[in-house]
């Protein structure tokens, strides 16, 4: 019983509208309909496993996951809890021993639900402390939208950045209810309420409400990309093609700052603390020597 109300908690997860790279979605959700992939009953996992964590390093940066698909909660299926990685974020903040915050990328998208929230955090802390975004494979729709607000971009060589869009996935069963002989009946108290009930067509409003809907949720992404990567909206607009591009065109198109290994980005996060770290020592030392001076 508790694997199933664990698997419903799941499914609310993965309605709505989705920011994902086109192919790796499809493939999903066929390998999902087909069964071919199955969720992780939570009876089978080990204690703590499939949990997400972050960790401090003797240096002072806060490394931090963001890895699969995005959901809000998290998902049987796996993948990066927008709502837990924002958890992650506040607490390196609050924490003094944190003095910059490297988020470890490699996301296909996921859910619109949850990534404005995230986007939200990953700005706020920039204002705190240094935001860093390292994208190690993947970075594509949400995940491009969420590392945006980071202070600076880096990816490795063989990295995809892109798949900027959004979209619905919606499947009419009116033609197939009308084959096997069936007739379904929506009671109803709207045009648009209850469209793309099993066996109901799906009218061309209805779609046109969709879009609409689809439009005002990715406004919302290219107007974030667009102040985070200090683009003209018009640029952004002509990169939401739902294209995906390599690390090195990345660069070029505004989308990442720099083609970087993991080393070279943590050697040179740990460079920058140890520069503030010497110069906020400067300054307490002229303090010190200021008020002495004054009390003198």
């Amino acid at each position: 019983m508790e694997d199933v109300l664990i698997n419903i908690t799941c499914a609310a997860q993965h309605f709505g509208l989705w920011m994902a790279e086109s192919e790796w979605f499809m493939r999903t959700f066929n390998a999902i309909k087909s069964g071919l992939l199955l969720p992780v009953p939570q009876s089978a996992k080990g204690k703590g496993e499939g949990t997400a964590s972050y960790a401090v390093d003797p240096t002072g940066i806060a490394h931090i996951p963001l890895v699969g698909m995005m959901t809000k909660g998290g998902s049987s299926f796996g993948g990066a809890s927008t709502t837990e990685t924002r958890q992650f974020l506040r607490a390196a903040v609050k924490n003094n021993d944190v003095k910059a915050i490297l988020l470890h990328v490699d996301t296909p998208g996921g859910t619109a639900a949850g990534t404005a929230s995230l986007v939200d955090d990953i700005r706020a802390a920039g204002l705190v402390k240094p935001m860093h975004a390292h994208v190690e494979d993947q970075a594509a729709s949400a995940g491009v939208w969420a590392i945006s607000a980071a202070s600076r971009i880096t990816a490795e060589r063989s990295s995809m950045i892109g798949s900027i869009g959004t979209f619905a996935h919606l499947i009419d069963t009116s033609g197939e209810f009308e084959q096997k002989g069936w007739e379904a009946h929506l009671i109803t108290t709207g045009k648009y309420k209850g469209m793309g009930a099993d066996g109901i067509k799906i009218t061309d409003d209805q779609l046109d409400e969709i879009q609409r809907h689809v439009n005002t949720i990715n406004n919302h992404f290219l107007q974030d990309l667009a102040v985070g990567r200090s683009m003209p909206i018009d640029q952004v607009k002509s990169l939401a093609d739902g294209r995906v591009h390599d690390a090195a065109d990345a660069v070029g198109l505004g989308l990442i700052d720099a083609v970087e290994s993991i080393d070279d980005v943590v050697a040179g996060i740990r460079a920058t603390v140890e520069q503030d770290e010497i110069q906020a020592g400067k300054n307490r030392h002229a303090l010190a020597v200021a008020k002495i001076r004054r009390n003198k």
